[in-house]
């Protein structure tokens, strides 16, 4: 492949090898960082020269069709199973936790709530919500998303105190999604 045969990155923003691992471009910092799978301390950013070279090489395929990225690396990350440690914790996702298991298997995470009617009543209700693995990261969910069912609603994981903001809230497929195993309490959380 020629030079001149090199898509706009800014158009075509994701690059792919031969083993599914994809790349995105990121416009601000002029370089690609690694969307799919990683192991943790490796360096996920390619400098565009690099990702030229890997394209004129035959090693990177360019995409811009982001439904058929998406699904590839949300794929990359189902195939593995995932451990790591904070706080003393261990923390486990299985890569057999698919689909709606996390229904049945993590934690209801409740947050209290009052309000008052247009009459000065207070009345309580809970928001329901759990956590949830997605792409390396956890996120909140709703604890019933039975509405869309399979898409389901995330909202970035902050803290287990702290509730999901109800602005920062996007959609996913239900089977890209897993729970999380704590060893230390022999449960999901």
């Amino acid at each position: 492949m020629e030079k001149n045969n090199i898509k706009k990155f800014s158009k075509f923003l994701f690059i792919k090898d031969a083993e599914d691992n994809v790349w995105k471009y990121i416009l601000s910092k002029k370089h690609f960082l690694k969307v799919s799978r990683w192991e943790m301390n490796e360096n996920r950013i390619l400098s565009e020269e690099d990702a030229k070279n890997g394209i004129i090489q035959g090693y990177f395929t360019q995409y811009a069709n982001k439904p058929f990225i998406h699904h590839i690396i949300n794929q990359k990350w189902n195939n593995d199973n995932y451990e790591w440690n904070y706080n003393n914790e261990h923390f486990i996702v299985y890569k057999d936790d698919i689909y709606n298991s996390y229904l049945r298997k993590a934690k209801t995470h409740i947050f209290k709530h009052t309000y008052s009617s247009s009459s000065g009543e207070s009345t309580e209700y809970d928001a329901k919500y759990k956590i949830v693995f997605f792409n390396g990261k956890l996120y909140w969910t709703y604890a019933d998303p039975m509405h869309y069912w399979p898409q389901i609603q995330l909202s970035p994981f902050e803290n287990i105190d702290i509730e999901p903001g109800f602005d920062i809230w996007f959609w996913t497929s239900a089977k890209y999604i897993r729970p999380i195993y704590s060893k230390k309490y022999n449960c999901y959380i």
